[in-house]
């Protein structure tokens, strides 16, 4: 694949943000609003050899947020931090180490308040200071927080527990079960380690890069879905208080769509439909722009349309293969979402659905060098470009091991590419804007680990970028700005 700048022309999109929908920040959003950059460059970097756990929240005065997967602090002299503030020029506002390590998110609500969890507490911290408003006890991991209004909170655990929070700690509505089991083998890509010893590694790998080592084995189970009955993030309609939900079935071969409808009045839940699709749950329900249908994908490379009122099936599509990342959707009814080595843009024609553009990545790894091209992390959509993060890898003992990154840009409409920048940082975290000229990659440096674990294995391996540190969170900017 040759890349030269192309000419993009672009329209502003209407509707609503399906990000700032679920987690009321509108700054960290899997679509932003605006014209972006085709190019970039590095601003600033953050995290010295601290792994990022998530994505970076961004609050309205572009101060950011992100938790991280320290497990000590990097010198004797430096706190803990597992969680930390910084402004939109990078200085240090805050750091705190009350909560454990964890993989979760973070949520954002009435413009100074924060909320995560840790497996053990939902926490409310002031943003402004990082101060402790209170805790709860929440004793599951979490995939997201999110909100059904301003100041009530909604959790969905692991294992498939539905909570419901006021804005001072108090139980709405008791815990709701979904009928869910957990998935002992994790998600079955066929792309992701089968073999125990292959989880042991990246285990092992996590170690070495600064992760918490009582926290390395979740971590990775929670990466591959092991022992996870719902591992993604619920779509939301705030105005009709739905709730959608992708999880496993009883039976874990199977996945359910479930629509909750909350009632403010009883404070229970109402199930609006259950719709069975194919095997596996790994990727998160889209709602779309009009809020009329959910997008959302199967183990077995199914893309699926559902009326989001009766979980009527509009159509599936079937694509090349199964998709560990989310879905993104915008206003003029395109679907865009990674499948390996592959960008692909399908058009939702009403009954139907077609195929509007593809963008291949492999070719481009093996001009390089490389085997294979992944991209790990859920892409960016702005008004004229997709923003994503691929890895090139080689096999080695039987997995594919990254060896450099690319920060690629496409154009939206067309999946022309126009820019790739080799990057020193792995994303495994999704990416977001903190305006529309700078662009936040949160990193976990699995390959920095893994290249430890496999020397004291005897394989060397030689990377394209030579670094001794790296960084969890590297902020770009338009190129010459």
């Amino acid at each position: 694949m040759h890349f030269t700048k192309q000419k993009s022309t672009s329209t502003l999109l209407p509707g609503i943000d399906s990000w700032s929908t679920r987690h009321k920040d509108s700054y960290n959003s899997d679509y932003y609003p605006a014209d972006t950059p085709s190019s970039f460059e590095v601003k600033y970097q953050l995290l010295k050899n601290i792994p990022a756990a998530t994505f970076v929240a961004v609050d309205e005065d572009k101060n950011m947020y992100v938790l991280t997967l320290a497990g000590k602090a990097t010198s004797s002299e430096e706190p803990i931090k597992r969680l930390c503030s910084f402004d939109r020029q990078g200085r240090l506002r805050w750091t705190s180490a009350i909560m454990l390590t964890s993989l979760t998110s973070i949520g954002l609500s009435e413009g100074k308040y924060l909320y995560t969890t840790d497996g053990a507490y939902l926490y409310k911290l002031r943003t402004d200071d990082g101060s402790l408003v209170w805790k709860q006890t929440l004793p599951e991991e979490s995939s997201a927080i999110m909100f059904l209004s301003e100041t009530e909170i909604l959790v969905l655990g692991i294992l498939g527990n539905l909570y419901l929070f006021d804005g001072k700690g108090e139980v709405i509505t008791p815990p709701y079960q979904l009928e869910c089991k957990t998935l002992d083998a994790g998600v079955a890509h066929d792309y992701m380690p089968k073999k125990e010893a292959q989880f042991k590694v990246f285990q092992e790998a996590l170690t070495k890069i600064n992760v918490d080592p009582r926290y390395a084995k979740q971590a990775v189970n929670r990466f591959f879905g092991r022992g996870v009955a719902a591992k993604n993030v619920p779509a939301i309609n705030q105005n009709k208080r739905l709730i959608y939900l992708l999880t496993s079935d009883a039976t874990g071969t199977k996945s359910l769509l479930i629509a909750l409808k909350h009632d403010p009045t009883t404070n229970t839940y109402h199930r609006q439909f259950t719709t069975t699709l194919g095997p596996g749950c790994d990727s998160s329900p889209n709602l779309s722009f009009d809020c009329s249908r959910i997008y959302c994908t199967a183990g077995n490379g199914e893309l699926y349309a559902v009326d989001a009122s009766t979980g009527k099936v509009y159509w599936t599509y079937q694509l090349k293969n199964s998709s560990s990342a989310s879905i993104n959707s915008t206003a003029d009814h395109c679907i865009y979402i990674s499948i390996k080595e592959e960008i692909v843009c399908i058009q939702d024609k009403g009954d139907c659905a077609e195929q509007r553009w593809q963008s291949r990545l492999t070719a481009e790894s093996q001009r390089l060098g490389y085997t294979k091209a992944f991209v790990n992390s859920v892409l960016v959509i702005s008004n004229n470009h997709v923003h994503a993060v691929a890895s090139y890898t080689r096999p080695i003992e039987g997995m594919d091991i990254p060896f450099s990154h690319g920060l690629y840009t496409l154009d939206r409409h067309t999946g022309l590419p126009m820019s790739k920048k080799v990057i020193a940082c792995e994303c495994m975290c999704t990416p977001s804007f903190l305006d529309k000229n700078h662009l936040i990659v949160p990193s976990k440096p699995f390959y920095k680990g893994m290249k430890e674990v496999m020397l004291e294995k005897g394989v060397e391996l030689s990377d394209d970028i030579e670094q001794t540190d790296f960084y969890g969170v590297v902020v770009y900017c338009r190129e010459g700005l």
